[in-house]
């Protein structure tokens, strides 16, 4: 796998694994967790996590190109990887513009 798949994926099951032990433990912890999330570090992460959700279907709506029999070829696949990167950015930019 890539490494932005990888740190995707694992970003994704951190952040909902944690949530769920900080939400099955107690009160406490769950406040604990959403008061992080409103400071830097946790406004970081959740972007990190857009980034990537943002990246995973867009890949995703590639993957189906691919299954389809197009876009085989290596200038193909780099120009298409990189217009994935840059439309996952601004999606991501467009997600915090509005929300």
């Amino acid at each position: 796998f890539p490494v932005t798949i990888r740190l995707g994926l694992s970003a994704g099951v951190v952040l909902g694994v944690l949530w769920f032990c900080c939400l099955c433990l107690s009160d406490t912890f769950y406040a604990q967790f959403q008061t992080y999330w409103g400071q830097f570090g946790g406004k970081y992460l959740m972007w990190l996590f857009v980034f990537a959700f943002h990246y995973h279907c867009l890949n995703g709506i590639r993957h189906l190109c691919w299954d389809v029999g197009y876009g085989f070829d290596i200038k193909t696949v780099t120009i298409s990887g990189v217009l994935i990167v840059v439309l996952s950015l601004i999606c991501t930019i467009m997600f915090g513009w509005f929300f």
